[in-house]
């Protein structure tokens, strides 16, 4: 679909694993001629900030062992919660090539955030050396703002989420966001009502939501709002489109499975150890006050007025895609309405901070 479309030449897929292949050699190279380490050290050490404690549920997964307390006097423990979409893949690696699978990770996914970058630029119609270029300025912006001492001022530092090696998350899972981003780009002024595109999107849905509910609630909010906006969304009623829905409930209740077995048998206390925590009523009233205290700020109203005056304006000029900003713009609004809807209807909740960065991130998206 993509070279059909001519969004990327084959010439230009070989440039970007040229790239790829470059700034991956340059780390590992260095880090066996100055280092002698072991390599599941040398991994260790190189995993941005906290991922590394994510690595035993890695081989958790990859052993199928999730309730070993390592302690001879503790039996009888419940699962531990795990991100199952996420750690899938790379357990099945890690199981036959063990710590030399977190490089090969590493290499692909490394490839696959220029890749959808480029695409994204493609869409609104860059020349390919101009996305190419503008993909690999946005891989090095995290290391730009880190040179410049910038990367733990409030704010900004949310812009090293566009990339980040951290696993699993975000280096594992905002390459899904980004792709749903791309997949609306695509839909846009297309038919909707395809098994394919329903597929897709339980795919993509499920994968957030097992893996960081966080987009999961702005992707499907903002899912909902392109179907309105195109006055489609009536159409779901029509007899003849009641088959896709069914496509779509089965898909997406059939890749969460894992993700529910896990919510159901999981151990309690390890669930405390990752802050998740019951949402009561009075919790819920804190949150909500917290998050209108911080959307009714002088700063984010103004930001709000700005996104939306040029949102509006480009629809009633009708600029060259305004389609685009259109669906920039619902991201950008259900990142906002998210938190709220989350809290409301959730039981639990994890970290609510992740919220407020999401709704920073669709913001420099935009």
């Amino acid at each position: 679909m993509i070279l059909r479309n001519q969004l990327i030449s084959k010439k230009y897929l070989f440039f970007i694993f040229l790239v790829c292949l470059s700034i991956f050699s340059s780390k590992w190279i260095l880090s066996y001629v100055f280092f002698s380490d072991d390599l599941s050290l040398k991994i260790i050490f190189d995993t941005p900030s906290d991922g590394y404690f994510y690595y035993a549920h890695l081989k958790a997964l990859s052993l199928f062992d999730f309730n070993n307390s390592f302690d001879i006097s503790v039996h009888d423990l419940k699962n531990i919660s795990l991100p199952f979409a996420t750690l899938l893949f790379p357990s099945i690696l890690y199981s036959l090539i063990g710590f030399y699978s977190l490089i090969i990770l590493e290499l692909v996914f490394t490839y696959f955030y220029i890749l959808i970058f480029f695409l994204l630029m493609r869409q609104v119609e860059f020349k390919e050396i101009n996305a190419l270029c503008c993909s690999l300025l946005i891989i090095a912006l995290p290391s730009i703002l880190a040179l410049m001492n910038l990367e733990n001022v409030v704010y900004i530092n949310v812009i090293s989420q566009f990339f980040d090696l951290r696993f699993p998350r975000p280096f594992l899972i905002n390459i899904v966001f980004y792709f749903f981003i791309f997949y609306l780009f695509k839909l846009n002024n297309k038919e909707i009502f395809t098994y394919r595109n329903f597929i897709i999107v339980s795919l993509i849905l499920s994968y957030s939501l097992a893996s960081f509910y966080y987009f999961f609630f702005i992707q499907a909010l903002a899912l909902i709002i392109y179907i309105i906006h195109q006055n489609k969304f009536k159409n779901f009623f029509y007899a003849k489109n009641l088959k896709y829905l069914f496509v779509f409930s089965i898909f997406f209740l059939f890749f969460l499975l894992p993700f529910i077995y896990f919510l159901v048998t999981s151990e309690p206390d390890y669930n405390e150890r990752f802050n998740l925590l019951d949402l009561n009523f009075e919790r819920k009233k804190i949150l909500i006050f917290y998050l209108l205290q911080k959307l009714s700020s002088f700063k984010f109203l103004i930001i709000f007025f700005l996104i939306t005056t040029l949102t509006v304006f480009s629809n009633y000029k009708k600029i060259k895609f305004f389609d685009y900003i259109n669906i920039l713009y619902y991201l950008f609004i259900s990142s906002i309405v998210a938190p709220f809807l989350f809290i409301i209807i959730s039981n639990k909740t994890g970290i609510v901070y992740h919220f407020i960065n999401l709704i920073v991130l669709t913001t420099f998206i935009y």
